[in-house]
């Protein structure tokens, strides 16, 4: 069976293709795991690579919104206040 899928940006072609990994590990865990294995093997194989899957599409997913940041120049500087403005509160002031 073949299916084609189509990402929109790097962002999601990084993940189909960590994704794809992870199934297709998955499936070889299944495959070559011997008799009365295979939910052992195929659960380990889902908690220690799923987490990574996790961690992988995370870190993409940030790194891509990181660089997305970047092009879009710094962040707005602080209002600074006015020379003559008080910046603190009143010490006798009880609250």
């Amino acid at each position: 069976m073949s299916t084609t899928f189509t990402a929109e940006n790097a962002t999601e072609a990084l993940i189909l293709e960590q994704a794809l990994a992870y199934a297709r590990q998955l499936a070889r865990t299944a495959t070559d795991a011997p008799d009365g294995q295979v939910l052992r093997l195929a659960e380990a194989c889902v908690l220690e690579q799923g987490r990574e899957l996790l961690r992988r599409s995370l870190a993409i997913v940030l790194q891509a919104q990181a660089e997305g940041g970047e092009k879009k120049g710094p962040r707005a500087a602080p209002a600074g206040a006015a020379r003559d403005a008080p910046t603190r509160a009143d010490p006798t002031t009880n609250w």
